[in-house]
């Protein structure tokens, strides 16, 4: 559930509603019936900043629960899920001023070795390329070697400035072996 949740959570719901920083566990209340689905949601608190609404969508929209046993039977039964939220929004200008800047044209132009300084001669085996698009969506494309995928070439010309861009899960061969290297983040100037 931890992992879904924070692969899944919408940041931007308590920044669009500026929600001083903080840490705010929000209680949902539910029945998780005999085939699993949920019911009878509600939160137990009221925070505001649209994190009640926040936490209920990610329990609705989440996968099926395991339902409770009962003397061999599955049964309905009530969860308490805490989602805890940590907003830290006063710092963001300092966290976004650390990250590298490249223009969109260094973007398309330089190939996947050069940006992430790997040797040309190496062979960069996978990588995951994660970009921030206008529309607040996160894509993610796979790419290999130094070239990128079409789709992935489509999904950067789409990127405005202050976009963020990830290469994640990047594996290479090093003396012959297959080796996890650190993520790179990036942001776009232009």
């Amino acid at each position: 559930m931890e992992k879904y949740i924070s692969a899944r959570a919408n940041g931007n719901v308590v920044l669009d509603k500026a929600a001083p920083s903080g840490s705010y566990k929000v209680d949902v209340q539910f029945i998780v019936n005999i085939d699993g689905t949920v019911s009878e949601m509600k939160t137990l608190t009221n925070h505001g900043y649209g994190l009640e609404k926040e936490a209920m969508r990610l329990i609705k929209e989440g996968p099926k629960w395991q339902p409770a046993k009962q003397n061999g039977h599955f049964v309905r039964a009530y969860i308490l899920q805490p989602i805890t939220f940590q907003v830290s929004n006063g710092d963001n200008e300092q966290i976004l001023n650390k990250i590298p800047i490249i223009t969109l044209k260094e973007l398309l132009s330089i190939g996947a070795y050069k940006l992430l300084g790997i040797p040309e001669k190496s062979e960069a085996l996978k990588y995951s390329f994660s970009m921030d698009l206008p529309d607040k969506t996160i894509v993610e494309n796979y790419n290999t070697g130094n070239n990128y995928t079409e789709s992935t070439i489509s999904n950067m010309k789409r990127l405005k400035k202050g976009a963020i861009i990830y290469f994640d899960s990047i594996r290479m061969e090093i003396d012959g072996e297959e080796k996890k290297l650190a993520s790179r983040v990036f942001r776009i100037s232009e």
